[in-house]
């Protein structure tokens, strides 16, 4: 199962400027001290080449009523492996209300509203979070 931090990332960094390396840093809710990245691999197209930061602009993203909170007690601080995807040119339809509700409207046949949003995703998980 992927791991999606998006609800935890508070800020970030992320440096493609090495060719073949994408290394970083991110701040985490729940966790003492950065997460130091050390990738291997290029960014997207849209990305390469650049180092660039990520900031959660929002407060406290608060969890949704079928959402748990994540424990990252023993979470390595140094990360390291391949990068997978990492890009900022995409967009994802945002819906303002929990996933549980989400799915109680959707089979109820009723089209929630939603807005598009840039998203910045590597290795399949997505933020809504990109400055």
């Amino acid at each position: 199962m992927a791991w999606r931090p998006e609800r935890l990332v508070k800020a970030g960094e992320l440096d493609n400027t090495t060719p073949g390396w994408t290394i970083g840093w991110l701040e985490l809710e729940g966790v003492d001290g950065r997460l130091q990245l050390k990738l291997a691999g290029n960014c997207h197209p849209d990305l390469a080449g650049w180092k660039f930061r990520i900031r959660r602009f929002e407060p406290e993203l608060s969890l949704g009523d079928d959402e748990e909170a994540v424990d990252c007690t023993g979470i390595n601080l140094n990360q390291s492996g391949h990068g997978g995807d990492i890009t900022a040119d995409q967009v994802i339809k945002h819906f303002e209300v929990s996933h549980k509700e989400l799915a109680k409207r959707l089979m109820a046949g009723e089209n929630p509203a939603f807005v598009w949003r840039k998203v910045c995703t590597w290795n399949g998980t997505a933020t809504t979070t990109v400055a």
